[in-house]
């Protein structure tokens, strides 16, 4: 009798166990069935072997139940985990794309304005000067010296800021012709000095300029020449042609 009642056990707590690895709510109504006919069964059994089996059953069916659900938590935790990393590298992709999109189009292209160059050029080569987020328009002519410096472009220069100008040593000085070679400029121009091979961006003291000698206009800025005196006391400047 002790043994029949025994397997009952077995099978009741076998039915226990998959209820547990069912579905939420089937499982929940399963397992309440299942404990109570366990409880009622070893209720009735005379002897305390079989009580003890009951108990041991019972433990190992709510330690089943428990793995499993402890299981299914950290499964679906690490799930979120990983789904949230994804979406946290995607969202910074997305943050960092659209920050150098920004960066790229953050450029300043200077403009015209009530300070304009004195000089003008017809059907010269039209520039970029670049300093930093500035980009400053200008024109190139066709004279030997103009044509020696796009030939070098995009080019980049160091130069410093002086009372009347900016003025960088160029490594290679530049070709020119000696018909080219004058005195003085005029507001706006950039010029190349063969005696110190410097390039030049002009921006005032037009009137007093006839005094310096050896210059070799190349072109002229196209934007207010306001804007030019304050870019810095030591800047590089980038030269591109104009797209």
């Amino acid at each position: 009798m002790k043994k029949l009642l025994t397997l009952a056990l077995t099978i009741l707590m076998v039915i226990s166990l998959t209820a547990c690895i069912g579905n939420q709510d089937n499982r929940n109504e399963k397992s309440s069935a299942g404990g109570y006919l366990v409880e009622k069964a070893s209720s009735t059994i005379e002897g305390s072997n079989v009580q003890d089996i009951s108990s041991k059953l019972m433990m190992v069916s709510l330690t089943a139940c428990s793995g499993n659900q402890a299981n299914r938590n950290e499964k679906c935790s690490a799930g979120s985990s990983s789904v949230e990393k994804a979406s946290s590298t995607i969202e910074g992709r997305n943050v960092q794309d659209t920050s150098s999109k920004d960066s790229n189009d953050s450029a300043q292209v200077l403009t015209k304005g009530s300070n304009m160059a004195t000089r003008t050029i017809k059907n010269g080569t039209a520039i970029t000067m670049t300093v930093g987020d500035i980009v400053i328009p200008a024109t190139l002519n066709n004279s030997t010296s103009s044509k020696e410096l796009l030939s070098r472009l995009p080019y980049t220069v160091h130069i410093n800021r002086f009372s009347h100008d900016y003025s960088g040593v160029m490594k290679d000085p530049l070709k020119y012709d000696e018909k080219d070679v004058h005195n003085g400029w005029m507001n706006g121009d950039i010029n190349f000095e063969r005696d110190v091979n410097y390039f030049t961006i002009l921006f005032e003291d037009e009137k007093k300029s006839k005094i310096y000698g050896e210059q070799v206009n190349m072109g002229k800025v196209d934007c207010d020449l306001s804007v030019i005196k304050g870019l810095g006391s030591s800047i590089d400047v980038q030269i591109d042609l104009a797209r």
